[in-house]
């Protein structure tokens, strides 16, 4: 089944922060530049910020406790003190900004009007789009339509709107449109019973008239994303037709490299966008498969500054390679998928230490195996070898979740029959993962080390645990876990493309409780806005009645990413570990 990236890439697109630059405002021969420079007024409060930045240039609070930036050139600027703001600078304007911590942003002075039209709620949102995807089609394109009408009207109500203004906010608004009815028949698709997906007919014609190569527009968000949809779905049909491409590593990104040669004219917009594909690519996914693309990238004449930027990507990704031991547990492809094998910290090489096999997130789609919130840290500092397990993502492989499933369980036979050479007890092999990493590792510790259903496999395919037998990891830590991953509260992804080749019920960790199942641990954040937390908590609930032995530890005023970003929780996560492994007996090495 061929498919587009899932959730996680289209909320990338939405909340992405970029500079806007500032946009062409002046008519030759009617003012200078220098006269029509105006200035921005910062007042915040003291906890928000001690430097505040308009893009690149910095500010310090002065003795009157506001920030002053003076020869501001007219055009879009992004504020930094505390959270993002954009903003908008109109020419020789003195434009007045108070942050608060409990109420919107006020704008006072010439251009305050814009500024309230920018932070205004906009009819074309990311809650709207999601309400329409399993709408048909013709409502959607209806509704989507009349939410873009009504913003414009918004736009032509603005007060003191120049030229320049006018301008920029109208092709946002195209280009959001746009967006969206290039993205919904992948999501429709996902969300409902449509058995394909489906382009809207009149696509390419609307499509005709949206100026993609047109550098002055480059800089803007809106923009990025269209042209981000358009290339990525133009690799969809690259991969469902090109044979070469439905081979080997890194599938996605050579696709979209194709897409992107084919679809931009423009040389300087070209180079830009396939830079951020390939830097995009690495930073999500790691830099396996790269080399199929980069020559071709440098041919384009890439400036120093970019070639600098991929070349750091891939060196800091190919370091963390070193310093540990690596095998192949099996081959898909030609490709080799490997296992890390990180020996505890200050433990002798000889001593037979507990393991964890470590499946990272990414949605089913990105991630690669040193991704961690601190859980692999935090094993090794409590005696465990921790075992990173190279998964197929749908990124690399276009393959979905069955395929991590049974590289998760052939990577755990693997080492439990190498547990010997490797130093490790072979009867304290667990399984830990954060998010859809930890949805993997509850499947097993659910599932058990079951066959699949036929699946499309590599050059040494694993032999099938009988199915008399139902064998589990030792353990299971899931950090963000989606236990009921097919469910209303999560993404339909799941849903969609592991019921085309199973029973979802079969993987849902919520539906598979039963007696005899491994210790487990949760750590789960109260506010996390992508694994529902009532599920995890009905999980443990049903377990325990079962007899099973299952802590949850929940993180409060937290979200899903609370790992990378919240040191009151990564703290709360790593006592939670040590206390699990020592109730667990795993502290000791044998």
């Amino acid at each position: 089944m061929r498919f587009i990236g899932q959730l996680s890439w289209l909320c990338g697109a939405l909340v992405s922060i970029r500079l806007l630059a500032p946009a062409p405002m002046l008519a030759q021969g009617a003012v200078s530049l220098q006269a029509a420079r105006g200035q921005v007024i910062l007042r915040a409060p003291g906890s928000a910020c001690r430097v505040a930045m308009l893009d690149e240039q910095p500010a310090q609070r002065g003795a009157d406790s506001l920030f002053r930036f003076t020869g501001v050139a007219p055009g879009g600027y992004r504020l930094l003190c505390g959270s993002p703001l954009e903003i908008y600078v109109q020419p020789a304007a003195e434009l007045r900004v108070t942050l608060s911590t409990s109420t919107y942003p006020i704008f006072q002075g010439r251009g305050a009007g814009l500024n309230r039209y920018l932070i205004a709620q906009k009819a074309m949102n990311m809650e709207l789009l999601s309400a329409l995807w399993r709408e048909r089609p013709s409502v959607f394109s209806r509704e989507w339509t009349d939410a873009y009408d009504e913003d414009l009207r918004q736009l032509r109500r603005t007060p003191g709107m120049d030229d320049a203004f006018r301008e920029r906010e109208s092709m946002r608004l195209r280009f959001k449109h746009t967006f969206g009815r290039v993205t919904y028949p992948y999501f429709h698709w996902r969300e409902s019973d449509e058995r394909k997906i489906v382009s809207a007919p009149d696509l390419t014609a609307l499509l005709s008239g949206v100026p993609l190569d047109d550098l002055r527009w480059s800089s803007l968000p809106e923009h990025t994303e269209l042209l981000g949809a358009l290339i990525h779905e133009n690799a969809r049909v690259e991969l469902a037709s090109d044979t070469m491409l439905q081979r080997g590593d890194a599938r996605w990104m050579r696709a979209e490299f194709a897409a992107a040669l084919t679809l931009l004219a423009d040389s300087t917009l070209l180079r830009r966008t396939t830079t951020r594909l390939l830097a995009n690519a690495i930073e999500e996914n790691g830099s396996r498969g790269i080399d199929s693309v980069y020559g071709r990238w440098l041919a384009l004449g890439v400036d120093s500054a970019s070639r600098r930027r991929i070349d750091s990507l891939v060196a800091v990704d190919r370091g963390m390679e070193q310093g540990h031991h690596t095998e192949s547990y099996r081959t898909i492809d030609g490709v080799a998928q490997r296992v890390h094998i990180l020996r505890p910290e200050g433990v002798d090489s000889t001593v037979v230490t507990p393991a964890m096999l470590w499946f990272h997130g990414g949605s089913w789609a990105s991630g690669t195996w040193w991704h961690s919130p601190g859980v692999m840290g935090a094993l090794r500092e409590n005696g465990v070898t921790v075992v990173g397990v190279e998964l197929r993502t749908s990124n690399r492989f276009d393959s979905g979740p069955l395929e991590q499933v049974e590289d998760a369980m052939l990577a755990h036979e693997w080492i439990v029959r190498h547990a010997s050479r490797l130093r490790i007890d072979s009867t304290r092999v667990g399984v830990a993962g954060f998010s859809s990493g930890a949805t993997l590792a509850t499947i097993l510790g659910t599932r058990g080390l079951l066959p699949l259903p036929p699946l499309p496999v590599g050059d040494n395919p694993p032999t099938p645990t009988p199915a008399t037998v139902r064998r589990y990891p030792a353990a299971v830590i899931a950090v963000g876990a989606c236990v009921l991953p097919g469910g209303p509260a999560e993404d339909g992804f799941f849903r969609k493309v592991v019921g085309a080749q199973a029973v979802v019920s079969e993987f849902t960790p919520l539906m598979s409780i039963m007696a005899g199942q491994p210790p487990t641990l949760f750590v789960h954040a109260t506010n996390d806005e992508y694994c529902d937390m009532k599920s995890v908590r009905s999980f443990v609930e049903q377990s325990v009645s079962y007899g099973n032995r299952v802590a949850l530890s929940e993180v409060e005023n937290a979200g899903h990413f609370f790992g990378f970003y919240h040191p009151a929780g990564q703290r709360q996560m790593r006592r939670a570990i040590q206390d699990a492994l020592r109730d667990w007996g795993w502290m000791g090495a044998r």
